[in-house]
């Protein structure tokens, strides 16, 4: 699978739209918005595959549209189907400021996942461990 933002960065109605490619196929989906809010921007799509569940998870920032990344916070939507069907997206880290950066990392012991984040209010890189 590949996910990317539509629309401007940080302007309204900036949208997740994702592509699968399936099983046994050498060509991609057409893409479908799998988040999005009306008059928000959501944007920084990583996706992370566990091989423990069989769930595909997307996890992305989001603010209101125009009010700077500040004011962002981390979302997250999931499927059980390989990218098929997603939940609804829903909040996931409410610092103001965080977003996601670059991959997520699963802990040495497979209990936990590292997922490595900046935060734009502060300008200071962390990861969140969940």
């Amino acid at each position: 699978a590949v996910a990317w933002f539509t629309g401007g960065e940080g302007t309204p109605n900036c949208s997740i739209a994702l592509s699968r490619l399936p099983f046994g196929s050498d060509r991609f989906t057409s893409g479908v918005v799998v988040s999005e809010r009306a008059n928000y921007s959501n944007q920084n799509p990583v996706l992370f595959w566990n091989n423990q569940t069989s769930i595909l998870h997307l996890y992305h920032s989001s603010q209101l549209g125009n009010a700077g990344e500040t004011n962002s916070q981390i979302w997250h939507t999931q499927s059980e189907d390989q990218g098929q069907t997603w939940s609804t997206p829903s909040a996931f880290y409410s610092l103001a400021g965080a977003f996601d950066r670059n991959r997520i990392i699963p802990t040495m012991n497979k209990t936990g996942l590292i997922l490595p984040c900046y935060n734009t209010s502060t300008d200071f890189g962390y990861s969140v461990l969940v």
